[in-house]
């Protein structure tokens, strides 16, 4: 048995090999065909890959043509093209901005008289986490917004030299007067909670009331 599987094995060898030589070394050259083919695809996959190129560079030029740096400002400058003179410039009334303000605060009182938005919001808030333990639930019992409007006067521009100034020139600041006479009211309700020494010890129902008669 074993010197027939020497034969067979050594058979087996010599026809792989015999194979390998027909079909790797003696086989026939591609035809001329095939290899224009190989070669135009090649030629295209180049051509592909550099016009890819070309495009990214192409993009990233006209970007940065497209987007022109524009001048730097300085504070000086700032004030040359809108004609403000710091030293000169008479302050403000701001008429027309307090009408401005009227409006939108009308709005604002006419809402809240229809809806529990702002109600609510404070609600939220005076109960948000930053309520002290010894407090129970905190609930509003009176909110007067008032009757009359801020009026805003005065108003100039200085320049104001800080740390956080640089070569540009000094920070630009707006300074004006506000006068507000009004009746504003918040009026709250809660229990202070005495736990000590054991809780629940006691409870203190207390109500108060803020109003801000005068601001300005």
């Amino acid at each position: 048995m074993a010197n027939n599987a020497a034969p067979a094995r050594e058979l087996s060898v010599v026809i792989l090999i015999g194979a390998f030589i027909k079909f790797f070394i003696f086989g026939d050259p591609p035809s001329a065909e095939v290899a224009a083919g190989k070669r135009a695809l090649a030629r295209q996959n180049r051509s592909g890959s550099s016009s890819l190129a070309l495009q990214k560079i192409d993009s990233k030029r006209s970007a940065s043509h497209v987007l022109r740096t524009p001048p730097r400002l300085t504070t000086a400058t700032i004030l040359d093209k809108t004609y403000y003179n710091v030293n000169s410039h008479q302050p403000e009334s701001l008429d027309w901005f307090n009408v401005l303000i009227a409006q939108a605060i009308a709005q604002f009182r006419n809402d809240a008289h229809h809806d529990d938005a702002i109600l609510t919001s404070l609600t939220s808030i005076l109960n948000g986490p930053q309520k002290p333990g010894f407090l129970s639930s905190i609930t509003v019992s009176e909110i007067s917004l008032g009757e009359d409007f801020p009026i805003l006067s005065n108003c100039r521009v200085h320049p104001v030299n800080d740390d956080s100034s640089d070569h540009e020139g000094p920070r630009l600041q707006a300074r004006m007067d506000v006068d507000l006479s009004d009746f504003i009211t918040l009026g709250i309700e809660t229990k202070i909670i005495l736990n000590y020494p054991k809780p629940l010890t006691a409870v203190l129902p207390i109500a108060l009331a803020v109003s801000v008669v005068r601001f300005s």
